[in-house]
């Protein structure tokens, strides 16, 4: 904890669990305004329970409304009230930004999905 601000974590793969999150209660929250998961590749099953950054029910668990944009892999229901910006859930930001700018993926890279 310690309030740390302004991270980024860029192409990350990796699991994207709701488990015990570090530090005091005293300093809390574990992060303050500026976290941003860029084109972060989930490794874990598909969840609908509604995950939170700034958990309401714990002592621990405090993220200031972080930012999600190209988070993509297994599915996470976050719970958009907690984020800053949440954009192109479900696409890697090459994606997002081929259908920005062509309207529309290439077949070539329609047939590398599959």
């Amino acid at each position: 904890a310690q309030q740390p601000r302004h991270t980024l974590f860029d192409v990350v793969e990796g699991g994207f669990l709701d488990g015990p999150w570090g530090g005091a209660v005293f300093n809390q929250p574990n992060h303050l305004e500026g976290l941003v998961l860029w084109n972060y590749k989930n490794l874990t099953a598909d969840n609908d329970k509604p995950y939170e950054f700034f958990k309401t029910n714990k002592k621990y668990g405090k993220i200031i409304m972080p930012d999600i944009i190209g988070f993509h892999g297994g599915r996470v229901n976050f719970v958009s009230k907690q984020l800053s910006i949440h954009e192109s859930q479900g696409k890697s930001l090459y994606e997002a930004q081929l259908i920005l700018r062509k309207k529309a993926l290439p077949t070539w890279l329609e047939e590398l999905k599959k």
